[in-house]
């Protein structure tokens, strides 16, 4: 998922307080088999080479997998950008490992069904000349749910998400990255295929992106390579510390 496209879904989010506390949404959402694990509790499929958390595999969880998990509040919407067609999809409001937030994520292409699906609906007003957007309306989310879930972003609502909160839980990383233009912070776990990506700042929503591994160096690392006002942070540790290897994931 475009790092500027989640921001972009995620920026009007307002954080509600700074503590831990466990919170729920004001309206709960309809939710079948909640998440009880928090969202750095994450484990990788041998098979599949997919992290696990919130009850979903990436490239094995559908996305109807993922409305019992995460709720009824879904919005589906076919992105149509240079003769490309992608599906992605945001639950606007859902609890998941306690903690009530919101969820972005992308489903696999197929690429036939979505030009069927937007041959019967108007462009929303929100497309451009570059991006021509398609809202799926409720009774056509049905013929994408069998697709599998490839990417998921999580964004917290009722807490702010600090720098010590990410190595506390996820633990130490050498690969810590500061975009010179703002306050954004990337931090990367290739070996569970995270992307904790912070806003210091509060101005913007803090996300928690998980990636297949055998695409996170194509999908996470080469964009901060390749973006010139990214800098890799010089971290210093104490020799008995153990941290996170950024090689493995290239």
């Amino acid at each position: 998922m475009n790092n500027k496209r989640l921001f972009a879904i995620v920026g009007s989010v307002l954080f509600a307080g700074l503590s831990v506390y466990y919170a729920t949404p004001v309206f709960a959402p309809q939710i079948e088999e909640p998440a009880r694990t928090p969202f750095w509790e994450v484990t990788v499929e041998p098979n599949l080479n997919s992290p696990t958390v919130f009850n979903t595999t990436l490239n094995k969880s559908t996305i109807k997998d993922a409305i019992r998990t995460f709720g009824n509040r879904l919005s589906l919407s076919i992105f149509e950008e240079k003769g490309k067609l992608t599906l992605e999809g945001y639950f606007r409001e859902t609890l998941a490992g306690g903690l009530s937030g919101r969820v972005a994520f992308t489903p696999e292409k197929d690429e036939a069904l979505f030009r069927e699906l937007i041959s019967n609906l108007e462009p929303h007003k929100r497309s451009t000349s570059e991006r021509t957007i398609y809202d799926l309306p409720k009774e056509m989310q049905a013929k994408v749910e069998h697709l599998k879930v490839t990417s998921l972003a999580f964004i917290p609502l009722a807490v702010q998400v600090k720098e010590e909160d990410i190595l506390r839980n996820f633990g130490p990383t050498d690969y810590i990255f500061d975009d010179k233009r703002n306050s954004i912070t990337h931090y990367l776990y290739p070996a569970i295929g995270v992307d904790a990506t912070l806003d210091r700042s509060g101005s913007k929503a803090s996300y928690i992106q998980y990636s297949p591994l055998e695409s996170y160096h194509e999908r996470i690392i080469e964009p901060l390579l390749q973006n010139k006002s990214i800098i890799k942070r010089e971290v210093k540790r104490d020799k008995t510390d153990s941290a996170e290897s950024f090689e493995s994931a290239q």
